[in-house]
């Protein structure tokens, strides 16, 4: 049964007004969106992670000494920056995720049926009583034809005091203790908007993750402040939950006079608002996802600055607790400016220049990233960073779904490495090198990408610091090696400009590096962002002389275990010669391989993932381990182009002794006819020779050595693969396992017709006379000194018109 009253508190509720049903209004709040959501991964996966599941913890159960408090600046911002600390320390007390039915959490459904354009949100706030009271209006558009009904979120704690569409009273009733149904007043088809008005009052309930609290800070004084993240918005106001519909909105606080109020976009006021109170009124002109609204309550100290940007400036604003306000605690936040510019030069301008950015003090311990004013508990560089960061990767671009939270957190950690490289006075890529190895996770037995099913019970798993946000952050490393520097910002960029103030799937980013980068990148993601665990390398190497080239032999290993993937990655290799190192790239993508790699003297030292690009559990030296034997040089050399036969045999040298006889080797003439040959092999030099049965004609040739070669001692197969990935090949050959011939080509030009030089001789003169004669009556070319395909008396003319000149 609807719950009926009167009442407003908002000083605008009596100028509601009824809106045209038309779809031609403009919408911030739909820029950017795309409708992708990885559905038919999923579906392809779903039998996989059902699997995984049984495998994989669901959440955190390890942190049990982690407890609220202050976190101390050098501690990683991912450790804290939403709900991750808060989840462990409710764990480990023993209580529950809040109460609330699973059922009430997650996406719903309906959402899809409308889209949310603007937010008008009134609210008294009274910090001592702990109570607020106010309205929220709603413009919204239609999204499915007929819309008669509208959901919207409110904890069922609340008493609704009036409820009206387009101004008019309207039915609404509870479907459970979070959502709320309203009857529309009419039919509403795609586009065509309604105006729904909330009033309300009531005591916020903190349903377990921080959302809404009435605090008393250890100085006495009181504090009433907001953490709506992930989907929990609805317990301190109406609205519609979800990451998909960003809106814009107009946040109204009425607080008592003596405190500030700290939220979201651009200030107007305070204003004196009855006896002893006042009005913070602040618009956000830019969409926004309901988790990102704020507003905490208390004695700020109020202090600011200004962002210079080329064509312009931007305001810095920062509410500091009394106790915390000094000079150090100061400059800490200032030195945002330092941040904004070092960013913005990697991923372009901070998108919210036209409001704001700000830093508010808050209880939380450690950091929340709400678009333009970020909460947080401490004032250390790290922690500054990753927040920062989030304005563009999370609040900017949004991920769509929680399943896709690293999309967030991931980036804003590696935010914090980038900002270490690129920071100013910063070593770069040492700086990088050292970021990352204090990033790097000590467990990867989980995705990076949460799979279904997925609702915000598994709220521990989402904000997991191992899997979310710290190998988060290395598969970002790893796609940056894998494609490169400039490639990788350009994606970034790309991201931006696709996903603009709206939201964002993995699958979404998957297709945008794709479309950059130029190449598939599914073997990535899948083995990175969507499987499970990381390589665990074994590397050991010697030094190998052979046709006259100092060699490297590097073996190597990955024996994680057989239940995780065998990673596919380019992995560096650095040898050192003379105190000289040089640093080359292999394709790393079993689970045995090696890998041969030219020197100029024998090396004294040889490193595996030096840097290192790759997330590892441990990488260290084994045993070396025989490998199969790979051809490094060929004469006449691949791909050559002869003006004249070969006047020696065609020989293969291997770089190590081989088992081989003339019927592992074929050679073919134009790809059809094969030539014939005798055969010898040097098992000192471990050189075989091909001797054609007489010159070869010119033509196209490929020479094949078959597999069936094999190395003498343990009679591995040849490696002789020569297309290989990342440019390589094809000497030596190889894809670094047993198996694979190697196919070599090389073309024998015709020799270009010489008037009268009828021996091809380069010289005209009695030999060709000879010529000719031996000929006589054939069709040529041999004797056809005038190349008219016939020898005969003009050629012998021909002849004595060209004597003794030289061919050009």
């Amino acid at each position: 049964m609807p719950v009926l009253g009167r009442g407003p508190v908002d000083p605008d509720a009596g100028r509601r007004r009824r809106l045209p049903r038309s779809s031609g209004v403009p919408h911030g709040g739909a820029a950017g969106r795309r409708t992708m959501d990885g559905e038919v991964w999923r579906m392809r996966h779903r039998l996989f992670w059902t699997v995984i599941a049984a495998l994989s913890p669901a959440s955190l159960t390890t942190a049990q000494s982690e407890r609220r408090g202050v976190v101390a600046d050098d501690h990683l911002c991912a450790e804290t920056c939403a709900h991750a600390k808060a989840l462990r320390g409710r764990a480990a007390r023993g209580l529950d995720p809040g109460g609330q039915p699973v059922a009430n959490l997650g996406v719903d459904p309906l959402d899809a049926l409308t889209d949310m354009l603007h937010y008008d949100l009134f609210l008294d706030v009274n910090p001592t009583a702990g109570t607020v009271s106010g309205s929220n209006t709603m413009t919204v558009a239609s999204a499915a034809p007929g819309l008669t009904t509208f959901r919207f979120r409110l904890q069922s704690n609340f008493t609704i005091t009036d409820l009206r569409v387009n101004g008019v009273v309207a039915p609404w009733l509870r479907a459970d203790s979070v959502h709320v149904d309203v009857t529309l007043d009419q039919p509403y088809d795609p586009g065509e908007q309604f105006e729904l008005f909330v009033q309300y009052n009531g005591s916020p309930i903190d349903n377990g993750w921080d959302s809404v609290n009435f605090d008393t800070r250890a100085s006495g004084a009181r504090i009433a402040w907001t953490l709506s993240e992930t989907d929990f918005a609805y317990t301190w106001w109406p609205t519609k939950d979800g990451n998909r519909d960003k809106a814009t909105a107009r946040l109204r606080f009425v607080a008592p006079t003596g405190m500030s109020v700290a939220s979201n976009g651009v200030l107007t006021g305070p204003s004196p608002f009855g006896t002893g109170k006042q009005l913070w009124d602040y618009q956000v002109s830019n969409p926004i996802a309901t988790y990102l609204i704020c507003f905490a309550i208390t004695d700020f100290v109020r202090f600011s600055d200004t962002y210079n940007f080329s064509g312009g400036s931007m305001p810095l604003e920062f509410f500091i607790y009394p106790e915390f306000d000094s000079p150090a605690n100061r400059n800490g936040w200032l030195a945002v400016k330092n941040h904004l510019a070092t960013f913005e030069s990697l991923f372009g301008p901070y998108p919210f220049r036209n409001e704001k950015y700000g830093i508010y003090n808050f209880q939380f311990p450690g950091g929340m990233e709400h678009q333009t004013m970020t909460g947080q508990s401490g004032f250390g560089e790290q922690l500054t960073t990753h927040e920062l960061a989030h304005q563009w990767w999370g609040n900017m671009v949004t991920a769509a779904t929680w399943n896709d939270i690293w999309l967030n957190e991931g980036f804003a950690t590696y935010c914090e490495a980038l900002w270490l490289e690129f920071k100013p006075g910063s070593t770069g890529t040492p700086a990088l090198v050292s970021a990352m190895a204090a990033r790097k996770p000590t467990n990867v037995s989980s995705s990076v990408y949460i799979p279904d099913p997925l609702n915000n019970a598994d709220i521990g798993r989402i904000f997991n610091q191992q899997w979310t946000y710290l190998k988060g952050a290395w598969a970002l490393h790893m796609l940056r090696s894998v494609v490169g520097d400039a490639a990788f910002f350009d994606i970034l960029e790309a991201w931006r400009g696709t996903y603009l103030y709206g939201s964002a799937t993995t699958d979404d980013f998957e297709q945008v590096a794709e479309s950059i980068y130029g190449q598939p990148l599914d073997w990535f993601f899948d083995q990175w962002v969507y499987a499970i665990g990381a390589p665990t390398y074994r590397s050991s190497w010697r030094n190998v002389f052979a046709a006259g080239q100092w060699w490297v032999e590097v073996y190597a290993a990955q024996i994680q275990s057989g239940s995780w993937p065998t990673f596919a990655m380019p992995v560096e290799i650095r040898t050192t010669v003379g105190g000289v190192a040089t640093t080359r790239q292999v394709w790393n993508n079993q689970r045995a391989q090696h890998f041969l790699l030219p020197v100029s003297a024998s090396a004294s030292a040889m490193a595996f993932d030096p840097q290192p690009r790759i997330l590892w559990t441990s990488n260290s030296a084994n045993t070396f381990v025989e490998g199969p034997p790979k051809i490094i040089a060929v004469a006449p050399a691949p791909g050559a182009v002869l003006a004249d036969p070969p006047a020696s045999p065609l020989t293969v040298a291997f770089h190590k002794a081989v088992t081989i006889t003339g019927a592992d080797i074929t050679l073919m003439r134009d790809g059809a006819t094969p030539v014939p040959f005798s055969f010898a092999y040097d098992a000192g030099l471990r050189v075989a020779a091909i001797i054609p049965d007489g010159t070869l004609a010119p033509g196209a040739y490929t020479l094949t050595v078959h597999d069936t070669v094999v190395e003498t001692l343990l009679t591995k197969a040849l490696d002789g693969e020569t297309a290989l990935p990342l440019g390589a090949g094809p000497l030596p050959t190889g894809d670094g396992v047993p198996g694979g011939s190697a196919v070599f080509a090389f073309t024998i030009l015709a020799p270009l017709f010489c008037p009268g030089d009828a021996n091809a001789d380069g010289l005209t003169d009695f030999n060709d006379i000879t010529e000719v004669l031996a000929n006589w009556g054939g069709s040529g070319p041999a004797g056809d000194a005038n190349g008219d395909s016939m020898v005969d008396f003009d050629d012998i003319t021909e002849v004595l018109v060209r004597w003794l000149q030289p061919c050009p």
